[in-house]
């Protein structure tokens, strides 16, 4: 206990699943406060019922510059400061072959997945990265063991492949100021 004593953390994707745990985790760890990014505003309030006064909530969606740099900014405006961007906002792809896809279907598939999974940490990433500089902070990706083997959609392998190609770029690009690293769970009992 107590490793985040006294650290702020944002996180895409809080309001369920990996989110939610990551949230309750770093509370029990010592977090200051939290910044509960998500785009269900239901979750969001559950969350905030649940946990209180140290997570600050806010709706949105991770593939818009504006919605990110508005959860970093309630970071120090709620907390002081920001020291830990979690990028965590996910969707599957259904698990579909790209035999099984018409072109429709494909790019419809690729827009959102790539655009929430990849665009989205992206964005969150260049929106945290100045507070995180400042404090010498964190990022942290959740990728998936589909960003090192395949089995499921071919969508999602590919954009957790793209995860991890920008994990490693951001952690080359940013250091030595912001250390940047990824975790890869296994498949995990969430809502998707």
């Amino acid at each position: 206990m107590g490793w985040l004593t006294g650290k702020v953390a944002l996180l895409t994707g809080a309001g369920a699943g990996i989110g939610k745990a990551v949230a309750k985790r770093f509370l029990e760890e010592g977090a200051e406060g939290i910044v509960a990014f998500d785009i269900f505003e239901a979750r969001l309030s559950a969350l905030q019922e649940e946990l209180g006064d140290k997570v600050a909530t806010i709706q949105g969606d991770v593939r818009s510059g504006d919605d990110n740099r508005a959860a970093v900014d309630l970071a120090p405006s709620s907390f002081g400061k920001l020291d830990v961007f979690v990028g965590n906002a996910g969707v599957r792809d259904g698990r579909h072959m790209i035999a099984d896809m018409s072109d429709r279907k494909l790019s419809e598939g690729f827009d959102e997945v790539f655009g929430i999974n990849v665009k989205g940490y992206f964005l969150g990433a260049a929106a945290s990265r100045e507070a995180l500089a400042a404090s010498r902070g964190c990022m942290i990706f959740t990728l998936s063991t589909s960003s090192f083997y395949v089995g499921g959609g071919s969508v999602y392998i590919a954009a957790k492949h793209a995860c991890l190609g920008m994990t490693r770029a951001l952690a080359s690009e940013l250091a030595p100021d912001i250390r940047v690293n990824g975790v890869a769970p296994a498949g995990t009992p969430t809502s998707l």
